[in-house]
């Protein structure tokens, strides 16, 4: 399969605006009912003060998400029909250039 063919493929990205709440109490509830039916005991704050994720264990390059989030799903269910594409590897610059 060649790079060109990839890139076809790509034309079938599609964009969706991914809902966000104006309140975070909004998430705690729908996440904390989602937990009870699984654990025992479940306790959800917002944290005023999030940890810094530069700092160990995580070492992570930037503080924060930066404001430009971005979610790519690449490949998918329906490459498991496609046994030319299960061994190809996918350049991530390359497919944030469309996202």
């Amino acid at each position: 399969i060649t790079k060109k063919k990839i890139f076809e493929a790509m034309e079938d990205i599609s964009f969706v605006d991914l809902y966000q709440p104006e309140d975070l109490n909004e998430i705690i509830s729908i996440i904390k009912q989602d937990l009870e039916s699984n654990f025992e005991n479940v306790d959800i704050c917002i944290n005023d003060n999030p940890p810094d994720f530069t700092e160990e264990p995580f070492l992570l390059s930037a503080k924060g998400i930066c404001g430009n989030c971005r979610l790519l799903d690449v490949g998918g269910a329906e490459n498991i029909n496609y046994p030319e594409l299960q061994n190809t590897e996918f350049q991530i610059e390359d497919i944030a250039k469309y996202s």
